[in-house]
């Protein structure tokens, strides 16, 4: 499997199931699992780019194809620019 893609046993979910899972407080949902592992695959590959002197652009200006990677997009998008700015400001992350 792609790891930059979703499982495939999410793709057809909506954007509200997704929102729904993510506000659920139980741990072990594992629509919100997944959505942290493409948070973690996204993030983690736009620092990797970064530090090599690249953008990451790519990650960020193509459009998901499903609300879930839609979510994990946004949010590693916002997790990256928080660390981007920390580093900035000289604080290691």
């Amino acid at each position: 499997m792609n790891q930059l893609k979703p499982d495939p046993r999410y793709a057809d979910l909506s954007l509200q199931a997704v929102e729904a899972a993510l506000a659920d407080p139980e741990g072990d949902n594992p629509i919100a699992c997944e959505v942290g592992r493409l948070i973690s695959v996204y993030s983690s590959l736009a620092l990797q780019l970064i530090d090599r002197g690249k953008t990451a652009w790519v990650l960020h200006h193509t459009s998901p194809q499903t609300p879930v990677e839609q979510i994990a997009r946004e949010i590693s998008a916002e997790q990256v620019r928080a660390m981007i700015a920390a580093r900035r400001r000289g604080v290691s992350v």
